[in-house]
């Protein structure tokens, strides 16, 4: 259980940094930047920001969180390999029992009433 809150922090870590961090056969979080911007009406300042969203079809491994968890636990590559997959497992196994999985600092994936896998981002995090 511990490895897996590491998994969803080194995520969120990699996130300030990347673009898109892919769970290998899961899904990828992918960053869109906004630039800052001016609202007249309100006076407002908005600083630029970058958000995550969740992109199901992005299940090639790219190496990026494998080799991050790699690094980060001093472990061979089949061992961080099968720490991220059982990661992936564990994530699947709360979907589809509870339909919901929170992860810190990022948001919440979750199975809607259709059935499918959603994602609402955390809106108090700038990962820019």
């Amino acid at each position: 259980m511990l490895h897996y809150t590491q998994i969803t922090h080194l995520i969120a870590e990699l996130l300030f940094k990347h673009d898109c961090v892919i769970v290998p056969n899961f899904g990828g979080f992918v960053a869109r930047n906004y630039n800052s911007n001016f609202s007249k009406g309100s006076n407002v300042l908005y600083p630029q920001s970058k958000h995550i969203l969740f992109n199901k079809n992005l299940v090639h491994n790219d190496g990026l969180l494998i080799s991050a968890f790699m690094q980060k636990n001093n472990m061979p590559l089949t061992d961080a390999t099968k720490q991220i997959e059982d990661y992936r497992d564990y994530v699947q196994s709360l979907l589809s029992v509870k339909k919901r999985f929170e992860l810190d600092n990022i948001g919440l994936l979750y199975i809607d009433a259709e059935n499918s896998l959603r994602f609402e981002a955390k809106t108090d995090v700038n990962f820019y």
